[in-house]
């Protein structure tokens, strides 16, 4: 390192700084644990080896359309655009005759607030691979910290009841052409 090396010596030009684009490096582009206005965009088929028994499970990929609360506190109007477009994801168990009653109730309250039991009293196949997408909730996340080989691990997770119907202000808000 040269010791007579000064600030005199060196020429830069101004730089514009983008301040969405300093949020956006701020929050890591990461979803925070909040309340967000989803859309279903995507069902993929899992199975989960318990012990047990293996189970089939369904993991669904939501797309961030609105930002409802960060923590417990509301998001201030436009503050959190940056999150628009991000993804959240949740699995949820299917049907089994030997599946513990909290599974069987947590998929029938994820259905009926994702609005598949709208007009139906069962769940299919199709109610999770085809009839979910499209479809927009509030949902909950959490943050999970988690130990896995020896490591402390962190993410967001979908709690119990982190499904909430949106109000029909919500979602015409989030695409007012959507039905056109």
């Amino acid at each position: 390192m040269s010791m007579d090396f000064t600030w005199d010596d060196i020429t830069v030009a101004k730089e514009q700084i983008d301040p969405e684009a300093v949020k956006k490096v701020e929050a890591g582009n990461a979803p925070l644990a909040g309340q967000y206005l989803v859309e279903c965009i995507e069902s993929s088929p899992l199975r989960s080896n318990w012990g047990k028994y293996t189970a089939s499970q369904v993991l669904l990929k939501f797309q961030i359309l609105g930002v409802k609360k960060i923590g417990k506190i509301e998001a201030e109007e436009g503050k959190y655009d940056y999150l628009k477009g991000r993804f959240l994801w949740d699995r949820i168990t299917l049907y089994d005759p030997v599946e513990a009653d909290g599974t069987k109730n947590r998929r029938h309250f994820v259905a009926n607030r994702l609005g598949l039991l709208d007009n139906s009293s069962e769940l299919t196949l199709k109610s999770w691979s085809e009839d979910v997408i499209g479809k927009q909730v509030l949902l909950t996340v959490i943050d999970n910290k988690y130990e896995k080989d020896g490591e402390v691990k962190e993410n967001l997770k979908v709690p119990f009841s982190g499904y909430d119907r949106p109000s029909a202000s919500m979602t015409a808000s989030a695409d007012p052409l959507k039905d056109l």
